[in-house]
Order: C-alpha cells, then sequence, then structure tokens
C-alpha cells in the first residue's frame, strides 16, 4: 500500500486503542483526539452508540443491547 504524505502524518501521529466490542477483540490506530463514540462510529461503523451528559457534566456512551 502507498501512503501518501498526508496519510504518512497523519499515521505518525496517530496510536493503537485495543478494545472488546461486541465480544471481539478490535484494534484501532487513532489520533489522540478522537473520542470513543466517534471510535466506534467511524472506524468500526457502530451506529447504536449515542453520546449523553449527566447533570454534572460528566459524558458518557450508551449502547442498546
Amino acid at each position: 500500500m502507498i501512503e501518501t504524505d498526508a496519510e504518512q502524518a497523519k499515521s505518525d501521529w496517530c496510536m493503537d486503542v485495543s478494545m472488546t466490542v461486541n465480544g471481539s477483540s478490535r484494534t484501532l490506530r487513532v489520533e489522540p483526539r478522537t473520542t470513543l463514540l466517534d471510535a466506534l462510529r467511524d472506524e468500526l461503523g457502530l451506529t447504536g452508540p449515542k453520546k449523553s451528559r449527566d447533570r454534572g457534566g460528566m459524558r458518557s456512551v450508551h449502547s442498546a443491547h
């Protein structure tokens, strides 16, 4: 695979993140500023996870089973 300069620059700033999603181990290469919600939606193509905020301003990700 041939990477463009822009792709290589992005790759240099990315980090590997491992997680278990729906019982499967997954490793994603994402930018440090990527949120869990964005990784689930954009990188794994999941549309079920939703963002919410509680009274204290904390954010969380919810997914229906």
